[in-house]
């Protein structure tokens, strides 16, 4: 079976991500004040989704409710691409940045709604983020890791305000 991934996003009013850095502020044995700071849990919210079957992450939300499924059940990998990102010589010819991150997907709310069947769910991402590039005309598996970091020099942004279509999160599943 090959890799495929999909676009979430579609019908969805709401795609944010959460960093939720635990900040504790203390004093020290002299009374002077210090912060520090840590990551937390890293979630994105995803609302409302529709349910539709050409969806695969709305059937792998529907199956999990379905199922009653534990959380070490709901484990899925997700790609987060950045179209105003781009590494190499230039902008033009750079691929986005992107990273590979596995999430467990929390289904929050299921059968929501008059007429569309809704649905929702949390990412809780967990584990080391894989960094590399996305190439949307690749075949196969359209991310490349990277072997190192890239330089200063190789990291281009897009001109003005970058969008909200150029932050962009893939489902990854197995396609037939």
């Amino acid at each position: 079976m090959a890799i495929a991934y999909e676009r979430v996003g579609v019908g969805i009013e709401d795609l944010s991500m959460s960093q939720n850095y635990n900040v504790d502020t203390k004093k020290d044995v002299w009374g002077e004040t210090f912060i520090t700071t840590t990551t937390g849990d890293n979630t994105t919210d995803v609302t409302d989704i529709v349910f539709n079957p050409e969806y695969n992450l709305a059937k792998r939300i529907d199956t999990a409710v379905e199922r009653d499924e534990e959380l070490s059940d709901l484990d899925g990998t997700f790609l987060i691409v950045k179209p105003y990102k781009r590494i190499g010589t230039d902008f033009e010819t750079g691929k986005p940045l992107a990273w590979k991150q596995n999430a467990s997907i929390v289904p929050t709310n299921f059968a929501n709604g008059n007429a569309a069947l809704l649905m929702s769910a949390s990412l809780h991402w967990k584990g080391a983020k894989t960094f590399g590039t996305y190439d949307k005309d690749a075949s196969g598996d359209k991310f490349t890791p990277e072997t190192e970091a890239p330089a200063a020099n190789e990291v281009h942004y897009k001109e003005g305000e970058a969008a909200r279509k150029d932050f962009n999160i893939y489902y990854q599943y197995e396609a037939a």
